[in-house]
This record gives structure tokens, sequence and C-alpha cells, in this order.
């Protein structure tokens, strides 16, 4: 049975690439394509954050992938460091519990102007029956997911296994003290 594709993107163009299935079994050779980040399909209402530097310019509507609309980023209001905990969220609007595959980031170019991205993340999701967020750690207990090296280039992130969860969250991380977006 076929699955209904999507994609979802957060911090400074994070794309997280989802299938939603409502059959039986779940094909995720089929579950690697957009679910509606990028194109706007994923309302701005159904994105969130911890804080941000700028709500207008910067806030987490501003998180679409391969986008300079405004700041073309979401710009946490903290520097990232060790302890510091900033996130973007995803919430399924429709309650939808979707299948995540991948991760897709990329830095604010912000037309050039833009130097900031997070060289690396961590996930969080949540869905019905969990009292609390769930860490997630990839097959092999990898629970902090390689970021960017700049500001243009995206990288994809394939998780296995992949997460089942009506709302995700990224927690920007880095080594040292930085601005990320």
């Amino acid at each position: 049975m076929p699955c209904q594709i999507g994609l979802l993107t957060c911090l400074g163009g994070l794309v997280v690439i989802s299938c939603s299935n409502t059959g039986l079994a779940l094909n995720l050779e089929l579950c690697h394509f957009p679910l509606g980040m990028e194109n706007g399909s994923i309302p701005d209402q159904d994105l969130s954050a911890s804080s941000s530097f700028d709500e207008k310019n910067v806030g987490p509507k501003s998180a679409r992938i391969r986008s300079e609309i405004l700041g073309g980023a979401w710009c946490p209001k903290l520097v990232i460091g060790e302890g510091v905990e900033e996130w973007i969220q995803v919430s399924f609007s429709q309650g939808d519990i979707r299948t995540i595959t991948a991760v897709e980031t990329q830095g604010r170019f912000g037309n050039g102007q833009g130097r900031e991205f997070s060289p690396g993340y961590q996930i969080r999701y949540w869905r019905p029956g969990f009292k609390e967020w769930r860490e997630y750690r990839d097959q092999h207990g990898k629970k902090i997911f390689p970021g960017n090296q700049n500001t243009y280039l995206s990288r994809v992130n394939f998780l296995s296994p992949p997460i089942a969860a009506r709302k995700i969250r990224l927690f920007p991380m880095s080594p040292s003290p930085r601005t990320v977006c």
C-alpha cells in the first residue's frame, strides 16, 4: 500500500522527510519525498520554537529550507553551547502520526549576508501515549547528528530506525558557543 509523503523544515533550513501510512504495512522505500515545509503545505501555525532572536524575521516560520523569505532561517535568541537548550518544533495539526525517515539541514544564507549554521543537532519526539518527550538515538546509539559546515550546502541524515511522531523538536548543538540559524 503506497504512503502519503511529506517534508518539514526547521532550523535555518531543517527538513524532515516523512511518510504517513494508514495501511498495516509501511514501505519506507516510498518515504523519501517532501512533506510540505519547503512549499508551505505544512502551515506556519504548525511551527513553534523555544525562542527567536527576532520573531518577525528569523522566527520559526522562516525555517523553510532553500528559502530566502525574511531572514531565511530560524535563529534562537541564545548563543548555542554546552548546557543551552533551544529548539524548533513541528506539530502535525491534522493530528496524524508521521513516520520520519530523514532530516535535512541548511544554514542561514540570508542572500549572502548570513554566516550562521548549526554544526550538529539532537532530535526529540512525542506522540499520544507518551508522558514526556523522547530523545531519538539511531541504531548505533548515536544521539547527536552532524549538521552543516557552511551556510549554503544542505546535509541529509537518514534516520534508522525511523521515528513515529505527532510532534518533533530539533535542538541545535555546538561544541563551543556560537550563534546558529
